[in-house]
């Protein structure tokens, strides 16, 4: 049983002056050439602000269980079905009362293989970026009201007060796999499907746009001048109507004790290997189409990394190679038609440790002292075209992938 408040105050500071924003045109004491786009859109007196006056809070009590309880057992021990239960009851100050709860079974079926399921109802309550931040800043969108113009506009990401909690059914179905014929071998498989109602999400000012244009939503929060041109667009928070990721993981370990140096010392080996496929990654707006995000810009639908760990005496060092697949840079555009090139290519990169492990006098604890290299060979991320800023030809990079080159690391941990 807990009990928990939270409470922020964000603001710029002399309140007296930033309050005296946005910045407009004033002819009469010389200032001129402000663009509408600024004026109508920051709120404060600095063209570049993005910090507003906000404030909030909530509190909230929670009660939590769980249980794992064994149901059967055959008579040689082999087979055995076990379950387990949660339940969390949670009542917030702001929304009021929410539960969520989870079910799973595991089932050894026979001594190489083990199934698992799990279901569960899982909820989310809104942050306080989400609910009260306001950030605007400067952008540019295609407008497919005028024949796919660009259009530079002011862009405000703002929090939505009245958000509802995020609710996801999530259902998990596996297996583990770890036969006789190979020791120290184990595998697994398994396939999520998440269904999450009232997700909390940005769209972004594209597909504000877009879907105001195809679909008649979010029209309120499109703003364009007397001539028609866009010129300013709200990205808020919102509650879409639906949300859903389906994928598989899979996992390959693999250890052994070696024999490299013929006995004279204590040596093993291991090989891990990670692997994911996102087949689906759906946003839906209320009203709107499903909108596909998977093996597009932040969503990759291919991801690996494996590592591989091998450990003689007291060193020990670990190699690990991390692959992200190639994604489309925009959904919405025809590769050949729209832009030459519409696929932000993969990266892969491998990093590096090295460790020594030694103890203390008379066994009164160890230390570790280990050697990191972060991207050993120096790769560059994918460069991503942008055109989102003034230049209208940037070039960016994504925090998915590894973008900050080779760096290094020393550690020492010490137990006693």
């Amino acid at each position: 049983l807990t009990y928990r408040k939270q409470s922020f105050s964000d603001g710029a500071y002399p309140v007296e002056i930033d309050s005296l924003g946005p910045p407009f045109n004033a002819t009469q004491f010389g200032i001129r050439g402000i663009a509408s786009t600024w004026s109508n859109g920051s709120p404060n007196l600095h063209q570049f602000s993005t910090v507003s006056a906000i404030s909030g809070g909530y509190d909230v009590w929670e009660a939590f269980g769980e249980l794992n309880v064994p149901l059967w057992k055959s008579s040689s021990g082999r087979q055995h079905l076990g379950s387990s239960f949660a339940y969390r009851s949670s009542d917030y100050s702001s929304i009021g009362r929410v539960e969520s709860w989870k079910i799973g079974l595991d089932f050894q079926l026979i001594r190489d293989l083990r199934l698992r399921a799990t279901q569960s109802r899982d909820v989310r309550e809104a942050t306080f970026t989400e609910r009260y931040d306001s950030a605007p800043g400067g952008g540019s969108v295609f407008d497919p009201a005028r024949n796919q113009a660009q259009s530079t506009i002011t862009l405000t990401t703002a929090g939505n007060p009245n958000l509802k909690p995020e609710v996801a059914d999530t259902t998990v179905v596996g297996l583990v796999y770890q036969p006789r014929w190979a020791e120290n071998l184990r595998m697994s498989f398994d396939h999520y499907l998440v269904d999450i109602s009232d997700s909390i999400a940005t769209l972004g000012a594209q597909q504000v746009v877009d879907e105001c244009y195809t679909s008649g939503v979010l029209c309120e929060y499109v703003f364009r001048d007397d001539q028609g041109v866009l010129s300013r667009v709200l990205s808020p928070y919102l509650n879409l109507d639906l949300a859903r990721a389906r994928g598989l993981d899979v996992e390959v370990d693999y250890s052994r004790n070696v024999n490299f140096f013929r006995h004279k010392h204590d040596e093993s080996l291991s090989i891990r290997t990670l692997a994911g496929r996102l087949d689906e990654r759906t946003s839906t707006v209320v009203g709107g189409t499903p909108a596909e995000f998977a093996g597009t810009r932040g969503y990759p639908d291919r991801t690996a990394s494996v590592t591989v760990s091998y450990r003689v005496d007291r060193w020990s060092v670990q190699l690990q190679e991390r692959y992200i697949g190639d994604v489309t840079l925009n959904r919405t555009w025809v590769e050949g038609v729209d832009v030459d090139k519409n696929t932000i290519d993969s990266q892969s990169w491998t990093n590096l440790v090295l460790g020594y492990e030694g103890g203390q006098n008379r066994g009164r604890g160890t230390w570790r002292v280990t050697f990191n290299i972060q991207n050993l060979f120096d790769t560059d991320p994918p460069i991503i075209p942008s055109s989102t800023d003034s230049r209208f030809g940037a070039q960016a990079t994504d925090n998915t992938y590894e973008v900050w080159g080779r760096r290094y690391q020393l550690g020492f941990n010490m137990e006693f």
